[in-house]
């Protein structure tokens, strides 16, 4: 048995002359004779070991690599010296990120009880670990290696884990390195405790990390025009170390483009085949990988995919284009034991194209008297992209006054000493900000004296021209009158979304009349203007839903209110009812003041 002590003993006798004589001395006389004697101790090595090593997982058995969710075949090989061991117990405490899912064979049995064979023998195992288990052993008690010195001196176990799908093993990093240890434990032959023996493997978890990024082909500008087409390239780069299986990815398309055809389609280097996989709305493409589509460590799934900006798009607007990987898997979708689905992925910026274009807007009517300043805000939006136009303004006053056009340069939404004179043909970007129109009408102009204004902006970027114009009507009215002017217009909402930024211009812009589809909605906007000179107050404004039309919850509200105006509580009739919507206002509307109510309606089908 290992570290037994064992004593070899020699006794020695001779004699003094050669062959035999009676007068010989003999060894036999006492002190000083023929005879001696030695011995020595010695201790039985210890020669046991436990190796561990990884004969297979399902990731392939050509190195250490291993997914979340493979499993791994597993081998303890405990090499005895010929005797007797007692106590013998093999231990194996898995680490965190790993389960045990069965004993494949202890020697040559594959059943339990695990019956001994070959040189050993020992009494059959009737217990083993169970499925789930972190913490495996088996216990061989007492074990006799036959002293023929003939047959192999191991006993093997084959035992299968597994790689879990939980917190132990975050996404990243992508490889992470992991040590397992099998022990053995046994008695020396004065049964105390021999020390342990161990045996130690390291095992790498690869994880997939995708990462998305978009950019634009064709045309070299992002200016583009109504009906053009546009290529652009959306690319899905693994930077992990394990293929990412069952990618699902989308594209969102902004409103006015549509999908056309896939250009190309480049996996792993190679041209594929990938047709997306549904379209959830008009400008949502969604792809989804199959199993033999997996997008390789260090390599990249390429689609080119062709857009057409639609023909009958209104101009002036910025067109973002966003992506997103939905999903992906550590392991193919056959495989679906701990199979870990990755976060998703957004496309860290939008691709961007713009068309270039004017906005102008309001129109406006205003009631003033003889000899005072009048002004006229409007909304201007250019949009240029990347490059600079250069804008112009002309005005066609019936009356020849004479106005000056002013820019909100410190961008407050009021006329003040920091605002700048427009100076024509001055470049300009992309801007969205208040112009300011402003006069003084002359002094002794009768009652009932009209001017209209026609305000030209011309906007020119590249070869491209774009002209917008709004019409300003200023009225002098008797100094002590006092009267009302309310103005309805109405606007196009076609999706519903009380969102007019996302409408076309001929959409977006509220005029006395529209033509609109049914399913679609419309925004009413009513304007109030104090049209006199003196004060107007208790002033209450109301508005029936139209007929064939439904009323869209929580979209009564107050466009601008003038100062000496508050608000009431507004009254308004259940989202999708029908009757009025009223807007109190408690204080005073001054002379020349005015402000604007909204609401939106859906229009029956």
């Amino acid at each position: 048995m290992p570290f037994q002590k064992l004593t070899n003993a020699v006794d020695m006798n001779w004699t003094s002359l050669h062959g035999s004589h009676s007068s010989e001395r003999t060894g036999t006389g006492g002190i000083n004779d023929y005879a001696a004697n030695t011995q020595i101790e010695i201790t039985v090595p210890d020669t046991i070991t436990i190796n561990k090593t990884r004969l297979d997982d399902t990731f392939g058995s050509a190195d250490d690599l291993v997914r979340i969710g493979d499993m791994i075949t597993w081998k303890l090989a405990i090499h005895f010296q010929e005797g007797r061991m007692n106590h013998v117990t093999v231990t194996d405490t898995l680490p965190d990120g790993l389960l045990f899912i069965d004993t494949l064979s202890i020697g040559n049995d594959t059943e339990i009880p695990y019956e001994s064979s070959g040189n050993f023998t020992y009494a059959a195992i009737q217990t083993a670990p169970n499925e789930g288990d972190t913490s495996l052993e088996w216990q061989f008690g007492n074990i006799l290696n036959q002293s023929d010195n003939l047959t192999p001196d191991t006993i093997e176990i084959i035992y299968r884990t597994r790689v879990i799908n939980d917190a132990i093993t975050p996404d990243t990093p992508s490889r992470q390195t992991i040590t397992n240890t099998a022990q053995l434990d046994y008695f020396k032959y004065d049964q105390s405790p021999a020390e342990s023996k161990t045996s130690d493997i390291n095992i790498d978890i690869v994880q997939p990390v995708l990462n998305i990024s978009k950019s634009l082909i064709s045309p070299e500008s992002a200016r583009v025009m109504p009906g053009d087409y546009v290529v652009f390239r959306l690319q899905l780069t693994n930077t992990g170390d394990a293929p990412a299986y069952n990618t699902e990815f989308r594209d969102i398309l902004p409103e006015g483009m549509g999908y056309v055809q896939t250009v190309q389609t480049i996996l792993n280097g190679a041209n594929q085949s990938i047709e997306f996989l549904t379209r959830p709305t008009d400008t949502t493409i969604v792809w989804k990988l199959v199993d033999d589509q997996a997008i390789l460590p260090g390599k990249s799934l390429q689609i080119d995919f062709q857009v057409q900006i639609d023909p009958l798009l209104s101009s002036a607007r910025q067109m973002d284009n966003h992506a997103v990987i939905d999903q992906y898997h550590a392991k193919a979708s056959t495989d679906f034991i701990h199979r870990r689905q990755y976060q998703p992925e957004e496309l860290p910026y939008p691709v961007s194209v713009y068309v270039p274009g004017l906005i102008l807007s309001p129109d406006h009517m205003q009631t003033s008297l003889p000899g005072t300043p009048v002004t006229y805000v409007h909304r201007l939006k250019t949009y240029t992209g990347n490059s600079t136009g250069t804008l112009s303004f002309s005005i066609d006053s019936q009356e020849n006054l004479s106005w000056v056009i002013y820019m909100d340069s410190n961008h407050n939404n009021q006329l003040d000493k920091d605002d700048a004179i427009w100076i024509n043909h001055d470049e300009i970007t992309s801007t969205d900000q208040d112009l300011y129109l402003r006069t003084v009408v002359p002094q002794n102009l009768p009652a009932g004296w009209q001017d209209r204004t026609i305000l030209t902006a011309t906007l020119e970027v590249g070869e491209q021209t774009f002209v917008r114009k709004v019409t300003d009507i200023t009225k002098i009215t008797d100094s002590k009158s006092s009267e009302m002017l309310g103005i309805k217009t109405v606007a196009i909402d076609s999706d519903c979304d009380t969102d007019l930024t996302d409408e076309s211009t001929v959409n977006q812009t509220f005029e006395k009349a529209k033509s609109i589809a049914p399913g679609e909605c419309a925004i009413y906007k009513i304007t109030f203007i104090n049209n006199g000179t003196g004060k107007l107050s208790t002033i209450v404004v109301s508005d029936n839903i139209p007929n064939y039309s439904k009323y869209l919850g929580g979209s009564a509200m107050v466009d601008s209110v003038p100062e000496g105006l508050r608000i009431g509580e507004i009254v308004a009739p259940v989202d999708m009812g029908t009757g009025k919507v009223v807007w109190p206002f408690d204080g005073e509307l001054l002379p020349g003041m005015s402000g604007a109510v909204r609401y939106e309606v859906l229009v029956d089908d």
